[in-house]
């Protein structure tokens, strides 16, 4: 474990400004937190976003780069050895990078969260049943980790790692299985991927989310084309956090799971 903090991190927020006082109070509780050195917003609203503190750093692209990419991105212009990708629309305590990373290991891959300690603030209809932004969550408690072997739901709303261990994802990849990719390569140069548990935080959820559904599969596809050569395709299995996929002479045949 890392113990005494004499490092800092660059948090990347890929943005379309679709809930800005969400973002306002995100970015507030990070830029509040010692350890964060910078934060990095990619505007892909493309409308300037702004907020008045040194440590907040601004790019607009020339058009929506999508999140994948707009990870790519930050992950490049990040000035430190600690990253962390964070959504637009969570609701996080005081202090909360610092207690996860007073107890990072080398040895650990990509840190997510945990299914368990993310509270969704929307129904199953998409409906609002808790005001994110009357959250009260004060300062953050002891954080603790356990091992995962591929994303779980809600893994990827904060992500935790040594920017020497990210891997850009293919630029094909615009919305999903960014996350996958990076747990992937973590995996391949042998570290141990965790999730967060101790701490509750909060999500919104996408405001558009239902506008992509159909990429999912499309993307799927792409992804596994990418991690998987043509050999393999034979005969093999692989297990993602939405689906249980078998490859068999070439032919894929695809299960989905229960959320979990």
């Amino acid at each position: 474990m890392l113990g005494k903090i004499d490092y800092k991190i660059s948090v990347i927020i890929p943005t379309l400004q679709r809930d800005v006082e969400t973002l306002n109070n995100l970015v507030s509780a990070l830029v509040s937190d010692e350890i964060v050195d910078e934060v990095l917003i990619i505007d892909n609203s493309l409308q300037n976003y702004s907020f008045n503190n040194e440590k907040v750093r601004v790019i607009v692209p020339q058009e929506n780069l999508f999140v994948n990419p707009s990870w790519n991105l930050g992950v490049r212009e990040a000035r430190n050895e600690y990253v962390c990708l964070a959504n637009d629309d969570i609701r996080i305590p005081n202090n909360f990078c610092t207690k996860v990373l007073e107890n990072f290991s080398d040895d650990f891959g990509v840190v997510g969260m945990d299914n368990a300690y993310v509270t969704n603030t929307r129904n199953e209809d998409n409906e609002v049943v808790i005001d994110i932004n009357k959250v009260e969550l004060n300062d953050s408690r002891e954080v603790n980790f356990k091992p995962v072997k591929y994303r779980t739901h809600n893994f990827g709303i904060m992500m935790f790692f040594k920017k020497e261990n990210y891997v850009e994802i293919p630029e094909d990849l615009k919305i999903f299985y960014g996350d996958d990719w990076i747990i992937y390569h973590a995996n391949k140069k042998g570290k141990q991927s965790q999730v967060c548990t101790g701490q509750e935080i909060y999500h919104l959820g996408s405001l558009s989310s239902n506008k992509f559904t159909g990429l999912v599969n499309e993307e799927k596809k792409k992804y596994l084309k990418h991690i998987l050569p043509n050999y393999k395709r034979m005969l093999y299995y692989v297990e993602t956090c939405t689906h249980n996929v078998w490859f068999v002479l070439g032919i894929m045949i695809s299960l989905r799971k229960k959320v979990v």
